[in-house]
């Protein structure tokens, strides 16, 4: 790669972190946010996946969900969800979708912490063999 590319790669890539955290896209998304919030971001998640919605958005509601996913499994009991990855399929935007069917389910979810409910959606969803 040439260093003219590298430096217009480079960049481009600040140019982006910049007007990112300047429209407070991403200052939003990595504070502490509810289950609404949350659901509001993989809205355009399922969207993408259909070829609409906002890309930052759909990355962050992934991110978001796939990130506390990787914390939790049938081995740890110190991080107070267990669930059964393999029992997702390997797929992602699965998870997006359990996530969201599990607010739309439970009453209460929307006003709670968000890490909360992404875990106990999966917990449900795809427990662990006793």
């Amino acid at each position: 790669m040439s260093v003219k590319v590298l430096r217009l790669s480079v960049s481009a890539l600040s140019l982006f972190t910049v007007a990112a955290i300047s429209d407070g896209a991403l200052a939003r998304h990595t504070d502490h946010i509810l289950a609404s919030q949350l659901y509001n971001l993989c809205t355009n998640t399922i969207r993408q996946g259909g070829g609409g919605g906002d890309r930052i958005e759909a990355g962050s509601c992934l991110g978001y969900i796939v990130g506390i996913a990787d914390t939790f499994d049938c081995e740890e009991a110190d991080h107070g969800f267990h669930w059964d990855p393999e029992k997702a399929g390997g797929s992602q935007v699965q998870l997006v979708v359990t996530v969201m069917q599990w607010i739309d389910t439970h009453k209460l979810a929307p006003q709670q912490e968000a890490h909360m409910v992404v875990g106990q959606a999966l917990q449900e969803a795809y427990p662990c063999d006793k």
